[in-house]
């Protein structure tokens, strides 16, 4: 059977679930609506959707699907919050005509108004708080290694105020004088952060699961393979689809400042941004047409790129999901769209190059530190350098072992980005009398997890804490930590230094990226000496995104953008105080970095000076 086939198929399998989802077999009689604001009266069709529940237990949720709208699903607020934080609940209370206050877990409040489709929040994070850092009495969701305990918050101001305006999206709030129903994805997206449990929409299935635990393609793989099935969409579906990508990036985009439209979405929204300088990605968007929407979406990520913590695109979806096989070829869409295509192929052009060039920055620098590529160790005369890629791949089995009587975790090739290779590295390094320096070796870290961020500082010098602003709330937040860096339950505020007689140092360069721009730069506020070349930035946490078709986007989110202490902004990189120097060479048509420079026996003499200044 050939492709198209299998699209023509797939197409009519979904359009037959689509249908389904706005027309219950067991009640296909529309109910008749209740409520004030006009939309609020039309006719609508129930559904029980069934959830997939982190993957082990199936629960339901109450949708409704009105004639008006018949692609979107709604939910009533209350439901949402019931079955994403058990136990916990939203009461509502008619105020005025098309007006409710919604009051959530912990009393902060929000005030709606169907007829205006505002909601204003008095203590937005709080009310949307699935994490339990801003209220008391909710389920605390903090995924860390058992060695790095949260203890307590610093929120300033303790309230932030936040209001929603729906319109100029077209999207629209309904009631019927007891609950708020609002779209499920746009929720959804409200309740958003960079922590903890979510719930995606496809049209035809849902899902609540934890990121950080299991990706989407894991717990269902046909979830995002559901959306590149498809051909075409209605252009009810588009309109919304298109409306909730821009309510989303208008409020809860990160603004880096580094990608091409970020000014712009920041003083007139992404609308406005598109229409005036890129009109024709704007109507690729809105298209009813499957493979011009994904093209549309590639020309987005392009536009939107900020060094790698927003990814858009079928290219990014498709491959990160397993859809690669079927997902739609907008090269076909070549002819009819060059100026747009040349947009969205330099997306995956340009990501290609750059994984390229880290392959070939990492080959050389086994060379020159003459170790295989699974080794996390070197030794470079009196220098130790520590080979760490990335804040992940944890050995968390190994870890809890620990914690319930067990030995320290062993440093194991499957998990090279486990916090427990910087600890083996400095040990190791701290035993041999030849070795005076450290060098925490960042320079093609990516980036990853908070919590082994702030184990891997107390370990280095003794200090843990992350500062972090929510632009929409106008909060910041410091969290503490108690950390136990000697893995035998002796828990302590920062945690201790280890290894204090080593010499230590940090190793940055252009591609050392969020966690491994934040880490130099919270050590290098305590003296830890910084070497290399300026990092590659990357301040906001990343949050994935669930579009109304299963199609899921990361992002640089606003909810918890990274800070030092001070304020000071840290997305565009940290100088170190000692740079070294980088030469450019050809590789092809293009040029890329020779780090040669940060692997000779000088980086030891420059450490050594360094900390032998008074």
């Amino acid at each position: 059977m050939n492709r198209q086939s299998l699209w023509s198929i797939a197409a009519m399998m979904m359009a037959s679930m689509m249908f389904v989802g706005c027309f219950d077999e067991d009640n296909p009689v529309p109910a008749t609506a209740t409520g004030d604001d006009a939309s609020d009266l039309a006719a609508y069709t129930a559904k029980e959707q069934s959830v997939n529940y982190y993957g082990n237990t199936t629960k339901t949720l109450s949708l409704r699907y009105y004639e008006d709208m018949p692609d979107v699903a709604y939910v009533s607020v209350d439901d949402f919050q019931q079955l994403l934080v058990e136990g916990t609940r939203v009461s509502v209370q008619k105020t005025g005509t098309s007006q409710y206050q919604l009051t959530g877990n912990g009393g902060a409040t929000a005030a709606v108004n169907t007829a205006d489709e505002t909601i204003a929040f008095d203590n937005f994070k709080a009310f949307t708080d699935l994490s339990g850092r801003f209220t008391t009495g909710t389920p605390k969701h903090v995924n860390m290694i058992p060695c790095v305990r949260e203890t307590k918050s610093d929120i300033q101001p303790s309230a932030g105020a936040y209001t929603i305006h729906f319109k100029k999206y077209g999207i629209d709030l309904r009631a019927d004088g007891s609950h708020v129903y609002m779209p499920l994805n746009t929720l959804a997206d409200i309740y958003l952060d960079g922590d903890f449990q979510r719930l995606y929409f496809n049209g035809n299935k849902a899902v609540v699961f934890d990121p950080a635990d299991k990706g989407i393609g894991t717990i269902d793989p046909d979830f995002v393979r559901e959306g590149y099935s498809l051909e075409t969409r209605t252009q009810g579906m588009a309109d919304y689809c298109y409306g909730e990508m821009c309510f989303y990036i208008d409020h809860f985009y990160g603004h880096p400042g580094r990608s091409t439209l970020d000014a712009a979405i920041n003083s007139e929204g992404l609308d406005k941004a598109l229409q005036d300088d890129y009109p024709n990605v704007r109507k690729l968007l809105l298209s009813t047409d499957m493979a011009e929407y994904s093209l549309g979406m590639d020309c987005l990520g392009r536009l939107l790129d900020d060094g790698g913590h927003t990814v858009i695109g079928y290219h990014f979806t498709a491959t990160a999901n397993g859809c690669s096989d079927i997902a739609i070829p907008i090269a076909q869409l070549k002819d009819k769209w060059p100026n747009e295509f040349e947009i969205g192929g330099r997306v995956m052009i340009d990501r290609i190059i750059k994984a390229q060039y880290r392959l070939l920055v990492a080959q050389k620098r086994l060379t020159l530190l003459n170790i295989d590529e699974k080794a996390t160790y070197a030794k470079l005369g009196n220098t130790a350098y520590c080979i760490y890629n990335s804040f992940g791949e944890c050995d968390m089995a190994a870890w809890k072992a620990c914690y319930n009587g067990g030995t320290i975790p062993q440093v194991n090739a499957d998990f090279p980005g486990d916090p427990i290779v910087v600890y083996h590295a400095m040990k190791r390094a701290s035993e041999d009398p030849e070795v005076e320096n450290f060098v925490l070796d960042l320079s093609l870290n990516g980036g990853g997890d908070t919590s082994f961020l702030v184990l891997i500082s107390a370990m280095m010098k003794g200090a843990a804490y992350m500062k972090l602003e929510n632009s929409p709330s106008g909060q910041s937040c410091t969290y503490n930590y108690d950390i136990d860096t000697h893995f035998n339950s002796t828990f302590k505020p920062g945690g201790d230094e280890l290894f204090p007689a080593l010499n230590k140092a940090v190793l940055t360069s252009r591609y050392s990226f969020s966690c491994s721009n934040l880490l130099p730069m919270m050590l290098k506020k305590h003296g830890v000496l910084v070497i290399g070349e300026r990092s590659g930035g990357g301040a906001c946490c990343v949050t994935t995104v669930c579009t109304p078709q299963g199609l899921t986007c990361k992002f640089s989110s606003a909810f918890h953008r990274l800070a030092s202490l001070t304020g000071e902004d840290v997305d565009k990189g940290i100088e170190p105080h000692i740079a070294l120097p980088v030469t450019e060479v050809a590789s092809g048509n293009n040029i890329m970095p020779d780090f040669s420079s940060f692997y000779t026996p000088e980086v030891g003499q420059k450490i050594k000076q360094w900390y032998a200044k008074p």
